[in-house]
């Protein structure tokens, strides 16, 4: 109780003091500064403390992470997938068939319906340009 009463406060003096540049406040924005800031990462010849190395490292990390990569080198067994969960020829047409213009309103419309309950699925700019 004593744990949610403080946390109750300390709410209520962000809304009462906000930040009106008081000492209050700047001790809180310096105090998250500090925590989120980074001072060291780890590079492959050790620690980097350089904001341009940092900048380097962590680049040379996602574009490696994201890379492309020409050749999976992933096998499926032949009895990976069963039977019945394979598409048939029929379904295969079906899939590969063109929308046609009845079936394309009908999605845009439960899209839309979709959009005013609050489930919001594509974009509200991507249904009304898709209309025309």
């Amino acid at each position: 109780m004593e744990e949610i009463k403080a946390k109750q406060r300390s709410r209520d003096r962000n809304v009462k003091e906000g930040d009106r540049n008081t000492s209050y406040f700047q001790t809180i924005a310096n105090q998250r500064k500090r925590k989120k800031r980074i001072e060291v990462l780890q590079g492959q010849e050790g620690e980097v403390t350089e904001i341009a190395e940092m900048i380097k490292i962590a680049t040379h990390f996602y574009k490696n992470l994201f890379a492309f990569e020409d050749k999976l080198d992933i096998h499926l067994d032949s009895s990976f997938w069963k039977e019945d969960d394979k598409v048939t020829t029929e379904e295969n047409g079906n899939l590969d068939a063109p929308l046609s213009k009845e079936e394309i309103k009908q999605a845009i419309f439960i899209l839309m319906l979709m959009e005013l309950q609050g489930q919001m699925v594509f974009p509200s700019s991507f249904i009304r340009n898709s209309r025309s």
